[in-house]
């Protein structure tokens, strides 16, 4: 398989988990992985992908359990306070993340 068809594949892997997923949504769950086991702060997302915080904060709520509009979601992400500043989340990958991440390791 060329590399070209291993990038497609896996967007196709992205596009399985929700059909519309946009590359934001991609970047921040790669971005996460990358990343694992430590938690990330959502500024520290948004820096990094040069994203607003805002959209930092909707993508990850896409891909967590319960998306921002109340609906299942695909679970990949949890964000949580930060115990030591309130105002402050953190994001990492769920099982089925660190799962989902390694069969698009996989393809690779």
């Amino acid at each position: 398989m060329t590399n070209g068809e291993k990038l497609q594949k896996i967007v196709e892997q992205f596009r399985f988990i929700d059909s519309g997923m946009h590359a934001q949504a991609m970047s921040i769950f790669l971005y996460v992985a990358k990343q694992y086991p430590k938690e990330i702060a959502m500024t520290d997302i948004a820096n990094a992908c040069d994203i607003s915080q805002a959209s930092v904060s909707r993508n990850v709520a896409l891909l967590s359990s319960y998306t921002r509009y109340k609906t299942k979601g695909p679970n990949l992400l949890t964000a949580k306070e930060d115990l030591h500043e309130r105002r402050r989340k953190l994001v990492t990958l769920t099982n089925k993340g660190l799962k989902f991440y390694n069969d698009l390791e996989e393809i690779l």
